[in-house]
C-alpha cells in the first residue's frame, strides 16, 4: 500500500468527503477469517493512507450490506471494542515483523490502543496513545477517520522507510471478520502483515523533547473528624530520539480515581490486579514472561499480614527505555516511601531472524536488612506448522535464604480446527518464597509443599459450519499435575469442555475432577460448568456457573450474571453480580456475594460522568462518583466522591479533585 503526502490536512470528522482523500491511493480486497476462511469479504472495507509533517492520516469505508444489523454501543476510552462493529489498524513501524501498536474504533468513535510484541504473546494494554477518531453512520454503512501523531511513535526517521501495515475488520451483526492481509488466522502474526510504502519519515514533525507533567490532588474525608490532605507529584518525560525515553515521577499518584473491584475467589490463587500510574505505561511489556519475576504493584504497595497490598506509595522513580529493529531494553529504579525499599531493575530483548527472540531480566530488591535478588533468561522459537516454543530459565538469590531456580517450557499450536498447548514448569523449594517479594505466580496449597514440578496440557478441535446460524461448535480436553518437591503428587485436574456458537449466543459446558493434597487432607471434587453470553444490538447478557460443585471445593456453588444495556447513544448501563454458597452441612466457608452497578454517561468524548455503587457478604460497601475532563492533551481534571463502608471499621466518605496538566 502506498502513503500519500499532502499539505492541507483531513478534517477529523468521520465522513471522508475532504478533497485530499481523493488523492490517496485506496486498498480493498480484504479476505474473510469468518465464516469461510480466505472467501472475499462480503462487507466492502476501502482504505486510505496519507501524511503530514504531524500525522499519518487513515480512513476508512465500511461499506454494509445490511446496515441495520451495524452494532455500536461502547464510547468510553479503552473499552470492549471486540462485542461491537469495529476496525483494527496495525502499524510495524520498526518493520521488525514481530511488534506493532494497535488502533481500535467503532461506529461511535470509541478510542482503543494497545501495543503488540512477540506477535501477540505479549499485549501491552497499558499503552495510552493521544490520537484522534471519530465515526460516522449512513445508509450505506459506516466510516472511520484516524489521525495518528508521528511523535506518539517510535521508529527511524529514514526516508523511503518501509512500514508493516494490516487491516482487521469485525462486522458484529452479521458475524464476519476480515482482514487485509492474509495473516493465517491471527490478527497478530506482524511477520505476515503487508507493507506501507512512499513515506519520507526525513519530512515528519520530531517528537517533544521534553514533557512535563505536575499533579496536584486535594480530597476531605467528611466523617467524625474532618481530614483534609493535599498531594502533589510530577511526572517527566525526556526523548532523546524518537526511539529512547527517559521517565522519572516524583510521588507518583494513584489517588481515588478508580478502585479495584471486589473479587470472589473460586481458587486459592492471588488475582492479577492491572497497573493504573502512568510511570509503568512505557516499556513494560519486556517484564512480562511466564514466570513472572516482575509484578509492578509490588513496587510501592506493602503486603500485611493477612496477605492484603496496601499502597503506601513511592518517593520517586526513574526509568530508561528504548528499541530498534533488533532490541529492547529497559532499566528501571525506584524507592517505595514508608517501607524504604529500592527497587532495580534490567532487561532487554535482542531480536533473533525473522521471528525468534531472546530475553534476559535482573531485578533486584534493598530493604533495611534484607535483599532478593533475580536473574532470568528467556526464548521465544516460532517453528513450521503455526507452532511455537517459549522457554526460561530463572535464579533466584535471597539475603537469609539459600539460592533457588526456576524452569519453564512450553509448546503451542493456536491455528483452527486444531488447538494445543502444553507446559512443563519446575519451582525450587526456596524460589517462591523469595520470588513472591517482587514478582507474581499463581499461589495456590503447593507452595506449602516447597517448591513442585507442574505439567499442563489442553487440546481442542473446532468444527466450522460457515455461513449458517450455527456457526462453530468444538470439543477440547484439559489436564493439569503437580508433584511436590519429593516427588510426591499433590494436585490434579482433568476436564472436558465443549462449545457452540450460534447467532448473537455462544455457550460453553465444561466439566471436570480435580484432586487437592493440602495440610489439612486430600479434597477431592467433581464438577460441572456452564458460561454463555447473548450479545444484541442493545448491550449483553453473560453468565458463569458452577452449579454442582467448584473445581476446589465439592460443597460449593457458583453463580456469576453480566448485563449491560444502552439505552441511549450517551448513557451505558451495566450490572455484575457474582456469588458463592455451600452446602447446609459444609463446614468448608462461608457464603460470599457481591454485587457491582455502574452508570456512564459521556457528555462529550472527552467528559463523562461515571457512577459506581457495590455491595458484598462482607459487611461492606464502596460508592463512586466520578466526572473526567480531558482538556487537553495528557491533562485531565477529576472531581469525585468515594464512599467506603468496612465491617468494624470507620466509614471514609472521601471528597477529591484531581488535576494534570502536560507541559
Amino acid at each position: 500500500m502506498q502513503a500519500v503526502w499532502t499539505e492541507t490536512p483531513p478534517k477529523i470528522d468521520g465522513k471522508l468527503d475532504d478533497a485530499v482523500w481523493e488523492k490517496a491511493h485506496p486498498t480493498s480486497d480484504f479476505i474473510q477469517v469468518e465464516p469461510v476462511e480466505d472467501a472475499p469479504a462480503v462487507g466492502e472495507t476501502v482504505v486510505y493512507v496519507v501524511y503530514d509533517q504531524k500525522n499519518l492520516y487513515v480512513g476508512f469505508k465500511l461499506l454494509e450490506p445490511e446496515p441495520e444489523k451495524i452494532r455500536a454501543v461502547d464510547t468510553e476510552r479503552d473499552s470492549y471494542l471486540w462485542d461491537d462493529d469495529n476496525i483494527e489498524l496495525f502499524l510495524d513501524t520498526h518493520h521488525d515483523r514481530r511488534s506493532a501498536f494497535c488502533f481500535v474504533t467503532n461506529p461511535l468513535g470509541a478510542q482503543l490502543d494497545h501495543k503488540i510484541s512477540r506477535e501477540g504473546e505479549v499485549i501491552d494494554r497499558q499503552w495510552d496513545c493521544e490520537w484522534e477518531v471519530e465515526s460516522s453512520l449512513d445508509d450505506k454503512g459506516w466510516s472511520a477517520e484516524m489521525a495518528i501523531p508521528f511523535r506518539e511513535l517510535t521508529f527511524e526517521p529514514k526516508r523511503g522507510y518501509v512500514w508493516g501495515i494490516n487491516f482487521w475488520r469485525n462486522a458484529r451483526g452479521r458475524r464476519e471478520t476480515t482482514t487485509w492481509s492474509d495473516v493465517n488466522e491471527k490478527m497478530f502474526r506482524v511477520s505476515r502483515y503487508g507493507e506501507l510504502r512512499g513515506l519520507d519519515l526525513s519530512k515528519v514533525q520530531k517528537a517533544r523533547k521534553v514533557e512535563l507533567a505536575p499533579y496536584v490532588t486535594s480530597s476531605v474525608n467528611i466523617g467524625d473528624k474532618a481530614e483534609a490532605d493535599f498531594e502533589t507529584g510530577v511526572d517527566i518525560s525526556y526523548r532523546p530520539t524518537r526511539s529512547i525515553f527517559v521517565d522519572a515521577t516524583v510521588n507518583p499518584d494513584i489517588s481515588q480515581i478508580e478502585a479495584d473491584p471486589t473479587i470472589i475467589s473460586l481458587s486459592r490463587v492471588e488475582p492479577y490486579m492491572p497497573e493504573k500510574r502512568p510511570f509503568f505505561k512505557e516499556g513494560v511489556g519486556l517484564l512480562r514472561m511466564p514466570i513472572g519475576l516482575v509484578y509492578t504493584r509490588r513496587i510501592g504497595y506493602n503486603r500485611t499480614e493477612d496477605d492484603r497490598y496496601i499502597y503506601e506509595g513511592m518517593d520517586y522513580g526513574l526509568k530508561v527505555s528504548g528499541r530498534t529493529d533488533r532490541y529492547h531494553f529497559l532499566g528501571l529504579t525506584a524507592k517505595t516511601k514508608e517501607s524504604d525499599e529500592d527497587y532495580y531493575l534490567a532487561a532487554y530483548q535482542h531480536n533473533i531472524g525473522e521471528r525468534s527472540s531472546l530475553s534476559f531480566l535482573a531485578v533486584d530488591k534493598e530493604e533495611r536488612d534484607d535483599a532478593n535478588r533475580a536473574f532470568s533468561l528467556m526464548g521465544y522459537f516460532p517453528l513450521p506448522k503455526e507452532y511455537e516454543i517459549t522457554t526460561q530459565y530463572a535464579h533466584i538469590q535471597g539475603e537469609h535464604m539459600d539460592d533457588d531456580d526456576g524452569f519453564y517450557v512450553g509448546v503451542e499450536r493456536s491455528k483452527d480446527p486444531f488447538h494445543l498447548y502444553a507446559n512443563y514448569s519446575q519451582i525450587g523449594p526456596n524460589f517462591s518464597t523469595i520470588h513472591r517479594e517482587f514478582g507474581f505466580m499463581p499461589h495456590t496449597e503447593k507452595e506449602k509443599f516447597y517448591g513442585w514440578r507442574g505439567l499442563h496440557g489442553r487440546a481442542s478441535y473446532k468444527f466450522e459450519f460457515g455461513d449458517s446460524f450455527v456457526r462453530d461448535t468444538g470439543l477440547g480436553i484439559s489436564n493439569r499435575v503437580y508433584w511436590n518437591y519429593y516427588d510426591e503428587k499433590v494436585e490434579q485436574e482433568n476436564e472436558v469442555y465443549s462449545w457452540i456458537s450460534m447467532g448473537y449466543f455462544g455457550c460453553r459446558i465444561f466439566g471436570g475432577r480435580e484432586t487437592n493434597l493440602a495440610e489439612s487432607g486430600t479434597t477431592e471434587s467433581t464438577y460441572v460448568g456452564l458460561a454463555g453470553g447473548y450479545g444484541p444490538k442493545w448491550g449483553g447478557i453473560g453468565f458463569f456457573s458452577y452449579p454442582f460443585g467448584t473445581p476446589s471445593e465439592p460443597d460449593a456453588r457458583y453463580f456469576s450474571l453480566d448485563a449491560g444495556w444502552k439505552p441511549t447513544r450517551r448513557l451505558y448501563l451495566s450490572l455484575d453480580n457474582n456469588r458463592l454458597w455451600y452446602d447446609e452441612e459444609s463446614s468448608a466457608g462461608e457464603d460470599q456475594w457481591n454485587s457491582r452497578l455502574r452508570m456512564t454517561y459521556s457528555f462529550a468524548k472527552d467528559i463523562s460522568l461515571r457512577a459506581e455503587v457495590e455491595l458484598n457478604s462482607e459487611d461492606a460497601g464502596f460508592a463512586n462518583l466520578l466526572f473526567r475532563w480531558k482538556y487537553r492533551r495528557n491533562s485531565f481534571l477529576y472531581v469525585g466522591f468515594n464512599f467506603l463502608e468496612e465491617e468494624e471499621e470507620e466509614n471514609s466518605r472521601m471528597l477529591f479533585v484531581k488535576a494534570t496538566y502536560c507541559f
